[in-house]
């Protein structure tokens, strides 16, 4: 075999690489990009106090105020929260305020009162496999409104032992 040969085989045999590493390069570049997410639509401005919300279903002109609950069973942080929903409930009844409880939730009518009563959570009323309103995006979310559905207040996420007293204060209980 001649070096001429065997340069040749030699330049055959780093092409035959080249174009197997391009092409594995190819390849990555096109799995990591399409991996990547996707950019979401930008969040939506969250409730404010003043802002007007409204649930299909529920009328809010029934008390001075309503306390609706965005909950769903599926939500550890919804079932962390029972405790302080149950004893919350359990005082506005007791105390005779004009506050209603309502549970917003996706789930079924039946999954959220089994929910609730495994809970020991009274509600006054469940307005089930309804969506929340488009600036609720998570679970638990607590919003205080006025009988024109006025929010007058929110609070987001399991709440503190803090945030719970303003919850209470907030309805009427601070006293109690």
């Amino acid at each position: 075999m001649s070096s001429q040969e065997s340069r040749f085989r030699w330049n055959r045999t780093a092409v035959v690489e080249n174009v197997a590493l391009s092409l594995v390069c190819i390849w990555i570049g096109y799995s990591v990009s399409s991996s990547r997410p996707r950019q979401l639509p930008s969040p939506v401005e969250p409730y404010r106090t003043g802002d007007t919300l409204s649930v299909s279903n529920l009328d809010l002109s029934q008390a001075e105020s309503t306390l609706l609950i965005f909950a769903r069973s599926s939500c550890i942080y919804c079932t962390r929260s029972m405790p302080f929903y149950s004893s919350l409930a359990r005082d506005i009844r007791l105390n005779h305020l004009s506050t209603r409880i309502v549970i917003v939730t996706m789930d079924d009518a039946a999954t959220a009162r089994n929910y609730l009563s495994s809970h020991g959570v009274e509600v006054d009323e469940i307005v089930a496999k309804t969506p929340s309103p488009q600036k609720i995006t998570g679970t638990p979310t607590i919003v205080l409104t006025s009988k024109r559905g006025i929010v007058q207040k929110l609070w987001r996420g399991q709440l503190e032992t803090s945030a719970e007293r303003e919850v209470r204060n907030a309805v009427g209980l601070e006293s109690m």
